[in-house]
């Protein structure tokens, strides 16, 4: 297992560059902020844990074909991780090895080149870099920047996102408060998927 370790002041952070650049740990002053509400190992199935990077779609698909960037994309006979009701989510990724460029004490930069001879490129033949940057600062904590970039000359389609388990040491659930700005609900259909729909809402402050 390789993990890589970040530290600023009162601040640690660990990623894993190994396993899909998941991040395992955040802490601050020694209390630990990332939950694990699944064992690492099933991240490799799509089970979402502690920080992780859901590529390169976030969220579910409509159905094992999709249409982007001017082409269309069977996901036939694909092994990928699905819902309850069979449709692609959280992308193909799962724990796949990233090349750590370079690391330093409060920031590491790692990158996977996503290109034909890769086992997940069926799923997403479009041939890009994918690089994650995570950096400590002292006071703003922990920042992570995401890049992908072609490595071709076709057209690249971007819909990742991350998956963050937050927990607050020393705090019982009920007496979180979270306080929201103005939003919109997205309406869904009964497969969970954007109908279009978007509804003003303000929520200001809420219960946990």
């Amino acid at each position: 297992m390789t993990a890589v370790r970040l530290r600023a002041d009162a601040y640690a952070a660990t990623f894993r560059p190994d396993a899909g650049m998941l991040g395992t740990s955040l802490r601050w002053r020694g209390d630990e902020y990332i939950a694990r509400p699944e064992p690492l190992i099933r991240n490799r199935r799509g089970a979402m844990t502690a920080l992780a990077l859901m590529h390169p779609w976030a969220n579910r698909l409509g159905g094992r074909r999709y249409r982007a960037a001017g082409r269309t994309v069977s996901l036939a006979g694909l092994d990928l991780a699905t819902d309850d009701v069979g449709l692609p989510l959280h992308g193909n990724l799962g724990a796949a090895r990233f090349t750590v460029e370079s690391a330093e004490a409060t920031r590491v930069v790692a990158s996977r080149l996503h290109e034909r001879g890769d086992e997940r490129f069926p799923a997403f033949p479009f041939p890009h870099r994918l690089t994650v940057e995570a950096r400590l600062d002292a006071h703003r904590g922990l920042t992570v920047r995401t890049t992908v970039e072609p490595t071709g000359s076709r057209p690249v389609p971007v819909a990742f996102g991350w998956h963050p388990y937050l927990r607050l040491p020393e705090s019982g659930r009920a007496r979180w408060r979270l306080d929201l700005p103005r939003c919109q609900r997205l309406g869904l259909d009964h497969r969970n998927l954007p109908t279009g729909e978007r509804t003003p809402v303000q929520i200001g402050r809420a219960h946990v």
